[in-house]
């Protein structure tokens, strides 16, 4: 596989001097490509997987929505993110980036387990509603959707915006 090539003369008449062997790699780096080359060929890349989305169950009775319980996210086309909470929008409230989006959901779980109770006495779990206005990259609906999964939010969806959004982001920007 590999050859010491030796530069020493072997002279009997002169002094015996260190022979400084020089390893030839040139079969090792051939090896090594043969190598990649077969486990490039050989594997199989991961395959893509698609979002699974839980589609509303339309069965069994309507269960009761609190005011206190819904936030409302929203995104824009430069990339900012709004939220309101309850079920009417009159102002807006600019998040400064998506790490205060975390602290804005804990903070919400937080206000429920000590003030929203259902029927039976227990905490209200928070409902996250996104809604990406005009001409929202895809990117910041993705950036909103990992947020919910880091939160651990239970119960999300993506909804249409409405006119009163629009208004109401207008209004924040036209302060």
């Amino acid at each position: 596989m590999s050859e010491i090539i030796s530069n020493s003369p072997r002279s009997s008449n002169a002094k015996r001097l260190q022979a400084v062997p020089r390893v030839d790699l040139t079969p090792m780096v051939d090896l090594a490509f043969l190598l990649i080359t077969f486990f490039m060929l050989t594997t199989s890349l991961q395959k893509q997987q698609a979002i699974i989305w839980k589609k509303p169950i339309s069965e069994g009775p309507d269960i009761p929505i609190s005011e206190c319980q819904v936030l409302h996210l929203l995104t824009d086309s430069m990339g900012n993110y709004f939220y309101w909470e309850g079920l009417e929008c009159n102002a807006v409230s600019k998040v400064k980036d998506r790490a205060a989006i975390n602290n804005l959901i804990r903070e919400k779980k937080e206000k429920l387990k000590t003030s929203c109770f259902n029927q039976s006495g227990n905490a209200r779990n928070v409902i996250c509603l996104l809604k990406l206005l005009p001409k929202t990259q895809y990117q910041n609906m993705v950036a909103l959707l990992d947020e919910m999964h880091s939160s651990k939010v239970g119960t999300y969806a993506i909804q249409d915006y409405d006119e009163s959004e629009i208004l109401a982001v207008a209004n924040y920007y036209n302060r």
